[in-house]
């Protein structure tokens, strides 16, 4: 088996269908990570489901087993599901609920409202991302990845609002993603949970993928496997009432789902995190916030703030977390 990295090849895609034909240095490879591989944009979970359903074919023959070893010349078929196109008037109302907080010549930061994507996932076809947003509005001038993540260095989880970078330009791209790479951006974020917390602290689990339930991610105090990956929040208790908390947390990592996982895993839960809690009556999303984003871009000292939104500050004013 060859486990090394299979370079890009030579793909066709129209309408949702993917071919691609094997060449040399990926025989031997397996039918799903290899296409994992080719796209970069879909997971190997998605793939392995649209294999199961039937939608991938080894030279026209449907392949339903993922671990099929592929030989050179092998044409490989799979068809997903045809990208939703989202219509000017959705786009407008997303527009409305999007602010442009902080203004740059090489980037500016928005104000993510909760629900939004920032970007199409598989499997979800039919909502307004943030990048439908940027590509109507004009407002960055190259793409990357294909035109899949134009403008894109960071993300925030759907349902998390709040701050977010956004680069307008490739050189604004590159220097961001070197500020984010080194860990010289500094976030905050601010989130309801579940029992009273220490004043303050430091959470260092490992984080890496649940080997159960692929959506989610898994804290341990040791390293599981090479797919687990050093992760570090800072946190502090802001305000405490009635075994519910108002936290504060610094990540200085950016793994997926970090302060929500390294939260839970303090025994200290997001309120209204289906995810990794359960079902709250008074949320309709996990209760996280990015609340401020500071960093210096060459000489200029950028800080920017954001207030709770609607949904949070009444969750706070019910709790009297004040």
């Amino acid at each position: 088996m060859n486990n090394s990295t299979i370079l890009p090849e030579k793909c066709t895609q129209f309408n949702g269908l993917y071919k691609w034909t094997v060449q040399k240095q990926a025989v031997n490879s397996r039918l799903d990570k290899y296409i994992t591989e080719q796209t970069n944009i879909f997971s190997r979970s998605f793939v392995q489901k649209m294999i199961l359903q039937g939608n991938v074919s080894v030279n026209q023959k449907a392949v339903l087993k993922a671990n099929i070893v592929l030989k050179s010349g092998d044409t490989i078929i799979m068809q997903t599901p045809i990208p939703y196109k989202p219509t000017i008037d959705d786009i407008k109302i997303a527009n409305e609920r999007i602010d442009i907080v902080y203004e740059h010549e090489d980037f500016f930061i928005i104000n993510k409202p909760a629900g939004i994507l920032v970007h199409k996932v598989p499997g979800v076809n039919n909502q307004v991302t943030i990048v439908d947003w940027l590509l109507n509005y004009g407002l960055v001038s190259y793409a990357l990845h294909d035109n899949v993540r134009p403008g894109i260095v960071h993300r925030l989880d759907k349902n998390t609002s709040g701050l977010m970078i956004i680069a307008k330009n490739p050189y604004g791209h590159a220097y961001l993603a070197k500020l984010f790479q080194d860990r010289l951006i500094q976030k905050k974020y601010v989130a309801i949970v579940q029992g009273i917390t220490p004043p303050e602290g430091s959470i260092d689990f490992y984080i890496g993928r649940d080997p159960i339930t692929k959506s989610r991610m898994a804290a341990s105090r040791v390293k599981r496997d090479h797919t687990f990956r050093t992760a570090l929040t800072h946190f502090k208790t802001v305000a405490s009432n009635n075994s519910i908390s108002l936290v504060e947390a610094s990540p200085v990592t950016g793994r997926t789902h970090q302060i929500r996982i390294h939260l839970q895993a303090i025994g200290h839960p997001l309120l209204g995190d289906t995810l990794y809690h359960v079902a709250d009556a008074m949320f309709t999303r996990h209760a996280l916030h990015a609340s401020a984003l500071s960093f210096t871009f060459h000489d200029q000292l950028v800080c920017v703030a954001s207030a709770l939104p609607d949904d949070l500050n009444q969750a706070c004013l019910y709790y009297n977390l004040n």
